[in-house]
């Protein structure tokens, strides 16, 4: 399924080992598709950026491994049409990579991804879930398995900051600085997706300590 996968060892601040694979072919797809029947929780992090036209959907199920995944303008109806989407992306614990795709994919393509967040049976963190929810709606997709939003957990703990990132969350309760991410276009450099798998990847971890400062505050 691969033909040409590049690792390149990249140190996340955490002290955990991050590597980016870069792969050529777009079946390599596949690759994530056991992660999608896993039913361990997943981090989802997304870019919905309607006027720019820039949306990508981070997803990691563990500290160390994201797949990163840019969405098409519209789900087509029909597994006859095609998606308008440039390329696919992902990273593991090790890191993160990129899957050039052009518009001549079959919708078929993401039906595993829309299956998964339809399933109940796949518990899901993510920082801030109404813009996923809002595009997934739009898009005449459901989704289920909602498990926790570390932005209204943030809140809660801490009702002075309103709306705060997730940089600026996961730097306040596990003293990580992310950095921001400047651009979420993917074709810009190896370093942009790299910045992007590491915030999907410290979703589940925060996800964790706040769930714990939330019990302790008895909220």
């Amino acid at each position: 399924l691969v033909s040409d996968m590049r690792a390149l060892p990249i140190m996340a601040q955490t002290g955990a080992p991050v590597q980016a694979h870069v792969v050529q072919e777009a079946s390599a797809f596949k690759r994530l598709e056991p992660w999608l029947a896993s039913t361990s929780p997943a981090a989802v992090w997304s870019h919905l950026d309607e006027r720019s036209g820039m949306r990508v959907l981070a997803l990691a199920w563990s500290a160390t491994e994201a797949w990163i995944i840019p969405l098409p303008a519209a789900v087509p109806q029909s597994g006859t049409r095609r998606l308008h989407s440039r390329r696919v992306a992902f990273g593991d614990a090790a890191g993160s990579g990129i899957i050039p795709v052009d518009d001549a994919r079959p919708a078929a393509f993401l039906e595993p991804l829309w299956a998964w967040f339809a399933s109940s049976q796949r518990p899901k963190v993510a920082h801030d879930w109404k813009p996923m929810i809002r595009w997934l709606l739009r898009v005449d997709q459901s989704i289920q398995g909602l498990m926790d939003d570390t932005m209204i957990a943030a809140y809660l703990l801490n009702p002075s900051s309103t709306s705060p990132s997730l940089q600026d969350t996961a730097e306040e309760w596990m003293d990580l600085r992310l950095g921001a991410v400047a651009s979420w276009d993917l074709a810009a450099t190896h370093e942009t997706s790299t910045m992007i798998a590491r915030g999907a990847c410290a979703l589940l971890p925060l996800a964790q300590r706040l769930r714990e400062e939330l019990r302790k505050a008895q909220l």
